[in-house]
């Protein structure tokens, strides 16, 4: 029995409509994932503000806008690496 090459494209086709419906639940239960305030990880439950904190140390966005212009923009470029 010779496969013809309608009957390869139609499996292909067929194929690649099952990837599409997997990648669909996929992206469902990854909407399900994120909350309102940034992706949780779901080991730790970290916030992307937590994580914020914890990489870049406390007081980071509070210091800055707190202290003197001239002075905050020193801190801030001070502390800035790659631009970040």
């Amino acid at each position: 029995m010779e496969i013809s090459k309608e009957q390869m494209l139609t499996g292909v086709l067929v194929a690649m409509i099952i990837l599409s419906f997997y990648q669909t639940v996929q992206l469902k239960d990854l909407s399900g994932k994120i909350k309102g305030d940034g992706v949780a990880s779901a080991a730790t439950g970290e916030t992307y503000e937590q994580m914020i904190e914890r990489m870049h140390g406390s007081g980071s966005s509070s210091s800055s806008s707190s202290a003197p212009a001239s002075s905050a923009q020193a801190d801030v470029g001070a502390g800035m690496v790659g631009g970040c």
